[in-house]
């Protein structure tokens, strides 16, 4: 067989059986399983000028292949079986997937040590995950496993990333083992689907590392980490600036694509359809018919949950160009009512209608808040619904500017100089903290919680993604022909999202258990 190298672009299907390609393992995914039980896994490869394309190994192939591939390693792999992408899914211009079969012939090259991926990223800011907000209430039915870690990036906004069953049990357990300086942490595709990827410590250049940049900011990401702002939606959710706040007509008519939005306007209160007083679990706020001295395995989020009291309203957000229905929920309600859960609760049960009070109490009060909008299934219909996720109650119209200048200002406060003025290669990380300075675990039904916030990246020049579980949506990215066979089959990867995103409560003390 040849040893000379063939360029990937001149590699297709009217290529003879003899040739041989030198790629480098980008993402080597976990096993999936399809919709008829069939198994299979993907690779993403690229060469060394950085262009990727997908490579695809079926079930009766996984054992061949089970010890020969290491991620961000180079092989040689000669005479795979190509099939032809879809346009819409070409990771490049490259037009062909591979499958590697018991043909192919795979040789590591003799590397050292990894060299440096040659292709390039493209990560969205934490300021603008809320655009990539799943639209529906997705639930795990089949949690084996769960862990929380905290990530943090030049913005200085700790974040937090839930790992599930598989990458619990392989990623989770990779960051957990590390010694030493931070793991620089990338996160893929991020979403609902079976396409998502984590990089741990890939190589790649000094830029995207970002050393620099968390020493000399070591103390401050410290103090971020040990007062656990990740936890706070008025910090996660700052006041926004004018510009991007916007119209309910123009909010509205973006939902089909754009589920999260900043709005102002008036609230008033219409006629309510429901009960506006409910228990919930206390850590995902999802409805639980239960008693609040009960302590539950919560059905949504799978968490050992106090259940809490809650209450709820529909509003009428208007403004000059519309109104818009939403739902507002405990805490935030609280901020426009004087009325506790507990009284609400009370005046239901003794038919002491409140709404009237709650009515006046809410008039004309002027609102920004930010707003998520889910679809709802019920008997062969699909409806929208709205949440308020942040409210903000602002006294006048007048006011707007300047508590929008006043909030900025104060969510950059203790920013410190970033030794990076390029904000458009971000990127950051931090140690393990001691073990007297971390908060203890939540109590968590077979989960676990990584005392320590991971690096991710930002901002570089490339379609592949990252951010947590709310992420930028791209078209399933790795697909090709042969995958649409499998994707059409393949469920998703079903990590549940949380009613309202970014929402978190602390534990609290036990209760009696149920």
């Amino acid at each position: 067989m040849s040893t000379q190298l063939t360029p990937i672009m001149e590699i297709n299907q009217a290529t003879h059986n003899r040739w041989t390609a030198l790629v480098q393992i980008l993402e080597c995914q976990h096993v999936l399983q399809t919709k008829k039980g069939s198994s299979y896994k993907r690779l993403m490869l690229t060469d060394s000028e950085g262009l990727k394309f997908t490579a695809i190994i079926f079930s009766e192939n996984l054992n061949y292949y089970a010890r020969t591939f290491t991620q961000y390693r180079r092989y040689r792999i000669s005479n795979a079986f190509l099939i032809p992408c879809d346009p819409r899914y070409a990771l490049s211009l490259y037009g062909f997937s591979w499958v590697l079969n018991k043909r192919t012939l795979v040789q590591e090259h003799p590397d050292r040590n990894p060299v440096n991926l040659p292709c390039t990223f493209e990560f969205t800011p934490f300021t603008r995950l809320h655009e990539h907000a799943e639209s529906e209430h997705l639930q795990s039915s089949d949690l084996v496993s769960r862990r929380d870690v905290v990530i943090i990036n030049e913005e200085k906004l700790p974040l937090v990333i839930t790992l599930w069953n598989q990458f619990d049990e392989h990623e989770g357990n990779m960051l957990q083992s590390m010694q030493g300086p931070p793991p620089l942490f990338f996160g893929l595709r991020l979403k609902v689907t079976t396409f998502n990827c984590l990089l741990i410590n890939p190589p790649v250049r000094d830029d995207l590392q970002l050393r620099t940049w968390y020493n000399n900011n070591r103390k401050e990401i410290n103090d971020l980490l040990l007062v656990t702002n990740y936890r706070r939606n008025d910090f996660l959710l700052p006041y926004p600036a004018e510009t991007n706040i916007s119209s309910i007509v123009s909010a509205t008519s973006h939902f089909d694509t754009m589920k999260t939005a900043w709005v102002k306007g008036t609230l008033s209160l219409p006629k309510q359809e429901r009960n506006l007083s409910y228990t919930a679990c206390s850590n995902c706020f999802k409805s639980i018919e239960a008693d609040t001295t009960w302590i539950v395995t919560c059905p949504s989020c799978h968490i050992e949950s106090e259940i809490q009291q809650m209450s709820r309203l529909i509003v009428l957000i208007a403004d000059e160009s519309g109104v818009m229905k939403a739902n507002l929920h405990t805490p935030e309600l609280e901020k426009f009512i004087h009325f506790s859960p507990k009284d609400v609760q009370i005046s239901e049960e003794t038919s002491q209608s409140l709404c009237n009070s709650i009515a006046t109490a809410i008039k004309s009060v002027y609102i920004v808040a930010f707003v998520r909008a889910y679809e709802v299934h019920f008997q062969g219909t699909t409806d929208i619904k709205v949440n308020i996720v942040k409210a903000y109650k602002v006294n006048d119209r007048a006011a707007v500017s300047n508590e929008s200048d006043n909030m900025v200002h104060r969510s950059n406060i203790g920013e410190g100089t970033s030794t990076t003025k390029n904000v458009s290669s971000l990127a950051a990380t931090v140690p393990l903290p001691s073990a007297g300075e971390i908060e203890k675990p939540l109590q968590v039904k077979n989960s676990k919680q990584v005392p320590v916030i991971y690096l991710l990246p930002k901002n570089k020049p490339e379609p592949i993604l990252m951010t947590k579980h709310l992420v930028p949506e791209l078209p399933t990215s790795i697909s090709s022909p042969i995958e649409q066979k499998v994707s059409e089959s393949v469920p998703p990867l079903a990590l549940p999202v949380k009613e309202d995103v970014l929402r978190a409560s602390n534990p609290r003390p036990s209760k009696k258990t149920k």
